[in-house]
């Protein structure tokens, strides 16, 4: 057990044979940043004894780490991976590493539920307890301690194990295609793109003008922007219900920011209401050349379709049964509304291993091939 501090020590590591596979994990603190802050990497491998890397280390470089993430003869292994490829993906500068193994995805095609925690699938794949209380260290603290050492180099040992049990169970069963297109999303660079001008997508409004998003689009990617230079979090910025007040109001003086509640008074006046006034001026001026497009309303819609929905959630417990599947592996609400809306471009549960287990026989079900009974009080299909 130990902890590599210099880009010397650094380099012999990354030498060594690893074989086919090495398990990756990493430590790090967001709360008080925009980026996330690294503050440890664990690697390990059946050949070779596992370490946790220091990168905030002095004397140190990740160069040789970066060279070992990306070489494509070695699979990498993680576990609910989307972080630390977030991570990676800014450390190896807009490239990620490639191929990668993610044991959550794994697990939850094999039926061991949705989302199951990492200390979860390893007491019931290895029956060892993994010891939770150092979880929400502070890892940036320096020296690290050995409790906190032996805790972060467990996540990688344990996972070696993890990794054989379900990759060997995934081919018994002929589902390692099945995850394929889940890794592809995962190593997608894509994925990990933070674009400041598509930042409104992950706020509520109700609203369905045009008008409305396209200001909250312009506040959004300025909120987005300012929170990555200065690296604090973009709600320490302005929260969300601020933005949208300014985007249904779109105030035209500093006057307008007055009866917006919860706005900080640092940019009620001053230079940065002039700023703020500019932004949703132009984008008022944006409004007809904008492209965006706005939430359709399915309100109305919704009700109408809510039994053919129902009946889709009834299919997909079946299905998801029948396969031993978590049911959102498959598709979720969300998924199921628009298929029944017959808003069907870029469906999943349309695509690949999804469309074979579930989307062949929803269609079928909306289309009245298929129907759904009971017999002997057991639901059954028939079609």
């Amino acid at each position: 057990m130990r902890i590599i501090e210099t880009t010397k020590d650094l380099k012999e590591f990354c030498k060594q044979d690893f074989g086919d596979f090495i398990t990756i994990d990493t430590e790090f603190l967001r709360d008080k940043t925009y980026y996330p802050l690294l503050c440890l990497v664990q690697v390990g491998s059946p050949k070779v004894e596992p370490v946790a890397i220091d990168p905030l280390a002095k004397d140190i470089d990740l160069k040789p780490l970066i060279k070992l993430l990306a070489d494509e003869t070695i699979l990498k292994v993680m576990h609910a991976g989307k972080q630390d490829m977030e991570i990676f993906y800014m450390l190896m500068k807009g490239k990620l590493p490639a191929p990668v193994f993610d044991t959550q995805i794994a697990a939850s095609v094999l039926g061991y539920g949705e989302q199951i925690a990492y200390h979860a699938l390893v007491k019931r794949i290895c029956n060892e307890d993994i010891d939770k209380s150092r979880q929400f260290t502070d890892w940036s603290h320096r020296p690290i301690s050995d409790a906190q050492l032996r805790y972060a180099i467990g996540d990688v040992t344990h996972l070696i194990d993890v990794y054989k049990n379900l990759s060997e169970k995934l081919e018994k069963q002929g589902r390692l295609e099945w995850i394929k297109e889940d890794m592809q999303i995962l190593t997608d660079p894509k994925t990990y793109a933070n674009d400041p001008d598509l930042a409104w997508q992950r706020i509520k409004m109700r609203s369905h003008k045009k008008q409305d998003y396209v200001v909250l689009q312009a506040l959004a990617a300025w909120r987005e922007k300012e929170a990555q230079r200065v690296n604090i979090p973009k709600q320490r910025i302005m929260k969300d219900d601020v933005l949208t007040q300014m985007a249904l109001t779109k105030p035209k003086d500093e006057s307008g920011f007055k009866r917006i509640r919860g706005m900080a008074d640092a940019f009620k006046t001053g230079d940065k209401a002039k700023n703020l006034l500019k932004i949703i001026a132009k984008a008022q001026k944006d409004i007809e050349s904008s492209t965006i497009e706005i939430p359709s309303n399915k309100k109305k819609k919704q009700a109408d379709v809510s039994h053919i929905v129902d009946m889709l959630k009834l299919l997909l417990k079946l299905n998801a049964n029948e396969h031993g599947i978590a049911g959102r592996m498959i598709a979720n609400v969300q998924e199921l509304e628009d298929f029944a809306l017959e808003e069907t471009r870029d469906i999943p549960m349309l695509q690949g291993w999804r469309y074979k287990v579930f989307g062949k026989e929803a269609e079928a079900l909306v289309k009245g091939k298929l129907t759904l009974g009971l017999e002997k009080g057991r639901i059954k299909k028939s079609g």
